[in-house]
């Protein structure tokens, strides 16, 4: 059976940064700093969408991809233990899940 890595916690990625730095331009636009006036307003609103637009669909493939990944692993486990009597599918098992033969 193949070792699946989960993916990441979502502040260790590079998309949840990008949406950070984002929305903290987008707020200096929204208050002022940056930009004053309707402009400054539109840019800052295209940021915080922009930035969450980015972020979520990311972060969405990179867990449906390992959901993906896992579930084809669990097919093909079972798939090979199909046939296999019930004393060899238990050892098998066992030792996939850490418990000890005594």
């Amino acid at each position: 059976m193949s070792d699946i890595t989960a993916p990441k916690p979502g502040i260790k990625s590079t998309e949840f940064w990008i949406m950070v730095v984002c929305q903290v331009v987008g707020l200096l636009f929204d208050s002022g700093i940056f930009g004053a006036g309707p402009v400054g307003l539109a840019i800052g609103a295209a940021l915080h969408i922009g930035g969450l637009l980015g972020y979520a669909p990311g972060r969405a493939k990179v867990k449906a991809a390992h959901a993906e990944a896992q579930a084809k692993v669990k097919t093909e486990t079972l798939k090979q233990l199909d046939g296999m009597d019930a004393e060899a599918k238990a050892k098998i098992l066992g030792g996939l899940l850490g418990a000890s033969d005594e």
